[in-house]
């Protein structure tokens, strides 16, 4: 696997040596991040998930959080030996389509050898939980493009090479909005995507992590925006 990537990162984060997320904000517009060989990329060591139904669709060691902006999605399968079939791809991108994500899917374009779709967070609602991307359809080749200069990227790595268990989701909260987020399963953690959000006089500072011991904690968002949060948990 080759990784090319001319992203401004902007801080970085690490849960107990289980995930890095590295948070990019600012990227000039067509900044990106590239990845040859990108199904051979495990959530640990041995071979990546298959996805319970989907054929060629695989879950890679990667996930991401769009908070801001916008993206554009590129996969490629030229030259493949075993590569996705038409239907292989139609039944991926209704999939993608009907996902409970926190961002649109839009600009879907399908060749014989590649698929490209946009990202947009336009959602300004509060809500939640949202679906994180983790599930990719089978290809040799892979790219991610800004296209705002306002994006704001969070990009989960997996470390840890135990058997997968963890889940993902995101919470949307609107300007000015709260939004009581409970803990799920029995290790918890939120991602900040924001430097606006408040537990009672408590700061929590943009790009911070916070572990959830209790239920549910109170959030509110004192920002004039729409911010999102993340969670990762077992």
């Amino acid at each position: 696997m080759t990784a090319f990537s001319n992203m401004t990162w902007t801080g970085q984060a690490n849960i107990e040596r289980k995930f890095f997320i590295s948070f990019s904000e600012g990227s000039a517009i067509d900044s990106i991040i590239e990845r040859d060989n990108i199904d051979t990329i495990p959530h640990a060591n041995g071979n990546p998930d298959d996805h319970p139904t989907l054929n060629k669709v695989k879950r890679g060691g990667s996930n991401y959080l769009l908070s801001r902006g916008k993206i554009n999605i590129y996969l490629n399968w030229d030259g493949d030996i075993d590569p996705p079939n038409s239907d292989d791809v139609d039944a991926f991108i209704e999939y993608t389509k009907a996902r409970n994500y926190s961002t649109r899917v839009d600009n879907i374009v399908k060749t014989d050898t590649s698929l490209t779709f946009d990202f947009i967070a336009d959602k300004s609602q509060t809500g939640g939980p949202y679906d994180m991307v983790d599930w990719n359809l089978k290809a040799n080749h892979g790219k991610v493009t800004v296209k705002d200069s306002d994006t704001y990227l969070a990009c989960i790595l997996r470390l840890d090479d135990s058997p997968f268990d963890w889940s993902f989701n995101d919470y949307i909260i609107g300007a000015g909005d709260m939004m009581d987020i409970s803990k799920q399963g029995t290790e918890c953690y939120l991602f900040i995507c924001g430097s606006s959000f408040i537990i009672g006089d408590n700061t929590l500072a943009d790009k911070s992590l916070k572990k959830l011991t209790s239920s549910s904690v109170l959030i509110k968002n004192t920002g004039s925006k729409a911010a999102k949060i993340g969670m990762i948990y077992k």
